[in-house]
């Protein structure tokens, strides 16, 4: 499996490891063997989406698949959450 970082403007610890692995699974598999990491990332419903609803948990989800162009390290670095030190 590519190298997964998450972005979330929730708690990292709220978001389950499993859910994690499911999404960037899903990505790296709809991407091709080329994808060296996955950034899935994890928005609110409050103001951030079209039909945002402020008592519901998550509002939308964006998935990335970023190729070999780019340096694992550094992707690694923007994200709260990697499945390397899960």
């Amino acid at each position: 499996m590519p190298l997964c970082v998450v972005h979330t403007n929730k708690a990292s610890e709220t978001i389950s490891n499993s859910t994690i692995k499911k999404l960037c699974q899903l990505v790296a598999d709809a991407l091709g063997s080329n994808v060296s990491s996955v950034t899935v990332e994890m928005r609110s419903g409050k103001l951030m989406c079209r039909a945002g609803d402020p008592s519901k948990s998550w509002g939308f989800f964006e998935l990335h698949g970023t190729n070999n162009f780019l340096d694992p390290k550094d992707t690694l670095a923007v994200g709260n959450k990697s499945l390397n030190s899960v």
